[in-house]
């Protein structure tokens, strides 16, 4: 008789306890019209992209990378207020994305960068174009 009423117990209790985890993860779910809770994320300050476009036809992409990635990359990573430095080389082109924050003033670094390509366009190979730069208020970028 005694481990027929333990078993009720037992039974009974697990009862409760499966209702009351139910309950809680019922509680969890969100309601149909209802947003899903999201903590708020910062946003991130606005940045400034300046792009160095640099074609040459026929060149591979390891010579591209060699003779005008590197190069453009070791000029411009030192200017004040870079924050990244982010390249591509691919077949007849390469393209490097300078960072800066957005309280910097944009003409300012685009005359910098213009003087840092100056100095090394002697190096960069026969048959490659000017670095053309191009630029871009972003509030996305990283």
């Amino acid at each position: 008789m005694h481990s027929m009423v333990l078993r009720r117990v037992r039974a009974i209790a697990l009862t409760l306890a499966l209702a009351s985890a139910t309950g809680f993860a019922m509680a969890q779910v969100p309601k149909a019209g209802e947003p899903a809770a999201r903590p708020i994320k910062p946003m991130a300050p606005a940045t400034l992209v300046f792009t160095i476009d640099v074609k040459w036809l026929g060149a591979t992409s390891y010579r591209i990378e060699r003779d005008v990635t590197a190069p453009i990359e070791r000029a411009v990573k030192t200017l004040p207020g870079v924050k990244e430095v982010h390249s591509s080389s691919t077949g007849s082109r390469a393209q490097t994305l300078v960072i800066f924050d957005a309280k910097d003033d944009a003409s300012a670094i685009a005359t910098q960068l213009r003087n840092r390509l100056d100095q090394i366009k002697t190096r960069l190979p026969r048959g490659a174009s000017q670095p053309l730069i191009g630029w871009r208020r972003d509030p996305t970028a990283p």
